[in-house]
């Protein structure tokens, strides 16, 4: 039993002083430096602590109301008149049994007239709540001078002791800046350093809903020789403005402040070439590079009513359609002056939604149009097109004045054409014709590859009047697009499409799609697609927005949605 109660006594006294020897001891003055003046004078500061403390080297010419203690304590200090000509100053410490501070008291001089506090302040980049202040102590009025215009003082002029507060305005540089304000009482003057930090500068591309998130990556703008009008967010935390630009672009103004749009208006390009320019935007030393590419001028010399042509008609980067599915219509006869009424469709869908698109660019400046890779200043301004279609992106590429199907995929099937199908010829007028071999090869659900082959053969077969619902149009010019398709080794099918264009419309007005088996004759799939003139809405002028994210909208690996075209080609078999 003894043995017991001693190993407990042993035990509490190791876990008592354990405990003791982990508390932990504060020891914090209000202040570290005291200014007196050269009179008697008494003035106080702060004790904090957890712990008995002690004030040791105390001078004779002042005196301290408390030297010892428990905890927190407000301590009186009275000075002594100083009757030295030069200043004195000692240095207290006030100590517990691990720690000391020390507390700098300082007497100006019998004949000195004028004194502050402290020779520097460090100024913070941006405003905040915190006080900067620096005492003044004088026997004669005092002035403060060459004070700089990015900071203000809370009294300028006195005649009397007192606290001056500076106040610093933003710096909107990432660099430090400084200066010395003077403070002069009669023949005395002293000097005061300040010095404000750099600015963390903040310069992005971003977008206006999430304005914290953004990159610095150059982005890209691609027009066309048309002028244009663009607007780019821009997230920043200073003001910045545009360090360069090529003259045939301006911009809105001159100097812009925090998260902005900035205008940029592209000028017609005259030219019949490509050109290429560069909008650099700085704030400090961050920059950012908006980079313009511009297509070329396209004339169209020929008045002929009855064509399409590159400028009018080849597909535009930018431009989103909403058709009408409607419920398939013969299409009427082929050759001249004809009149095809269509004045009574039935829709079956009035939001079959249609964009063509940018394809996507890497920072290397490669475009990925399917399994091609293009360097972006080798290839046209806007001559490689995405065309997303119901679930589904068609890749074309516009080359030697046709529209050429590079290929296509969806959530189901990875296609590539080599040669390739021509889609347009440009130009096209009544009875143009041409006929071309291709071949594609496929994957179908990631794990199964064939081919197909065959012919495409367009043909611009008649022209005259069109009549729909909207009205009666003149200027129309029929196409007709016919793909044989054949499924190696015995499979065949053809498929037809009819398109109506209008002269002034860059889209078909009006669609029929027909797909058969050649063998059998038995049709696979039929359908139409109307496209009011009056909703063709890319023909408005207007101003576009955009950010970072617009110019990565599409991505390189297929969605996950399990829909699949309407457009039979799409429809490959497993086999």
């Amino acid at each position: 039993m003894k043995n017991i109660i001693l190993f407990i006594l042993i035990a509490s006294c190791f876990f008592g002083c354990s405990s003791n020897e982990e508390k932990e001891t504060v020891l914090e003055l209000s202040t570290t430096d005291i200014l007196f003046s050269a009179i008697e004078e008494t003035k106080t500061f702060n004790i904090q602590s957890n712990e008995s403390w002690f004030i040791t080297q105390i001078p004779e010419w002042l005196t301290v109301d408390v030297k010892e203690g428990d905890g927190n304590k407000t301590i009186t200090i009275k000075v002594k008149a100083n009757p030295l000509e030069i200043d004195r100053s000692v240095t207290l410490k006030v100590s517990i049994k691990d720690k000391m501070k020390e507390l700098k008291i300082s007497q100006v001089a019998k004949n000195v007239t004028l004194a502050i506090s402290k020779t520097e302040l460090i100024l913070p980049a941006e405003t905040t709540e915190e006080v900067f202040s620096f005492d003044i102590v004088a026997n004669e009025p005092w002035s403060i001078t060459d004070i700089p215009q990015w900071c203000t003082v809370s009294a300028n002029e006195g005649n009397e002791n007192i606290s001056v507060t500076v106040i610093p305005q933003k710096n909107y540089l990432d660099t430090e800046r400084e200066t010395i304000i003077k403070i002069k009482a009669g023949s005395k003057t002293v000097e005061l350093k300040l010095k404000q930090k750099a600015l963390d500068i903040k310069l992005l591309f971003s977008r206006i809903d999430f304005p914290e998130s953004g990159s610095s990556s150059p982005t890209s703008i691609n027009a066309y020789s048309e002028s244009l009008v663009k607007s780019i967010f821009i997230t920043s935390n200073t003001k910045w403005s545009v360090d360069s630009k090529p003259t045939w672009i301006t911009v809105d103004k001159d100097i812009y402040e925090g998260n902005e749009y900035i205008t940029l208006s592209i000028s017609e390009n005259e030219n019949k070439t490509d050109r290429k320019g560069e909008v650099i935007i700085a704030a400090g030393s961050k920059k950012l590079k908006i980079i313009i590419r511009q297509g070329r001028l396209i004339e169209v010399t020929d008045n002929n009513p009855y064509q399409i042509n590159l400028r009018d008609n080849a597909p535009h980067i930018g431009d989103e359609l909403i058709k009408k599915q409607i419920e398939y219509v013969d299409p009427g006869s082929a050759g001249e002056n004809i009149t095809w009424d269509f004045s009574k469709l039935k829709v079956i869908n009035d939001d079959y939604r249609v964009s063509y698109q940018a394809p996507p660019i890497d920072g290397e400046g490669t475009y990925y149009l399917g399994y091609h890779k293009y360097n972006v200043d080798q290839v046209p301004t806007n001559s490689l097109i995405v065309c997303e279609e119901h679930n589904t992106w068609y890749y074309f590429q516009i080359k030697d004045n046709q529209l050429q199907e590079v290929g296509h995929e969806n959530p189901t099937v990875v296609l590539n054409y080599d040669p390739r199908s021509i889609g347009e010829i440009y130009p096209s007028y009544y009875n143009t014709y041409y006929k071309g071999d291709y071949k594609s090869t496929y994957v179908y659900s990631a794990t199964v590859s064939d081919e197909t082959k065959g012919y495409k053969e367009v043909k611009a077969d008649g022209y005259g009047t069109i009549i729909l619902p909207t009205g009666t149009y003149e200027n129309a010019l029929r196409i007709r697009y016919v793909r044989t398709i054949d499924y190696l080794p015995h499979e065949y099918k053809e498929y037809t499409i009819y398109k109506w264009y209008v002269k002034g419309y860059r889209y078909p007005v009006l669609e029929t799609h027909k797909n058969f088996e050649t063998v059998s004759n038995i049709e696979l799939f039929s359908t139409a697609f109307y496209y009011p003139p009056t909703d063709h809405t890319y023909l408005k002028s207007k101003k576009t927005k955009t950010s970072v994210s617009e110019s990565k909208k599409i991505k390189k690996s297929i969605r996950l949605s399990q829909k699949e075209s309407v457009l039979p080609i799409l429809q490959l078999k497993r086999r």
